[in-house]
């Protein structure tokens, strides 16, 4: 009976010694431990507001020229679009119907307008800094200028007119 007793004994022990180590390896967080009292720290009183009082307004400038470049600047970002327009004529300054006018934007974007029966074009297209390209075009027809560039696009360009001849 005595080692009947000392095995039950031994089974309680190594039960136990089971249990309390599966709750110590499942219960990973540590006890709390006490925090410690401290003075308490004062609160600093509210420091008096300043009266404030309106920033004072800076003098105006001298009164200088503003230039070209940024004049256009500025055009350039008030403006959403700018009118090339002109005419395509033949010999006789007749305008000429049908001519397929081509536009190239500084991006290499390629538009096209057909003149109409008095061979008028146009093209609405976004300011730039950069170059536009216009070449005119027409089986059987020559043209003069073969093409023209405008640099610097921020105000309406007309009578940007083309004249085609028979070779």
């Amino acid at each position: 009976m005595k080692t009947l007793t000392n095995v039950a004994l031994v089974l309680f022990l190594v039960f136990t010694i089971k249990i309390s180590f599966a709750q110590s390896t499942t219960n990973t967080e540590p006890a709390p431990a006490e925090t410690p009292k401290s003075e308490p720290t004062p609160t600093p009183a509210p420091a008096e507001t300043a009266k404030s009082e309106p920033a004072p307004t800076p003098a105006p400038e001298s009164s200088q020229p503003i230039s070209d470049e940024a004049l256009r600047n500025a055009s350039s970002r008030l403006r959403a679009n700018v009118k090339i327009s002109g005419r395509i004529l033949d010999s006789n300054k007749v305008g000429l119907a049908n001519v397929v006018v081509v536009l190239i934007s500084p991006s290499g974007t390629v538009l096209a307008s057909t003149t109409d029966n008095d061979g008028n074009y146009s093209f609405k297209v976004a300011p730039s800094q950069k170059t536009y390209r216009i070449i005119p075009s027409k089986e059987g027809f020559t043209f003069s200028p073969i093409d023209r560039t405008f640099s610097g696009l921020y105000e309406d360009q007309k009578q940007i007119d083309f004249v085609a001849a028979k070779p």
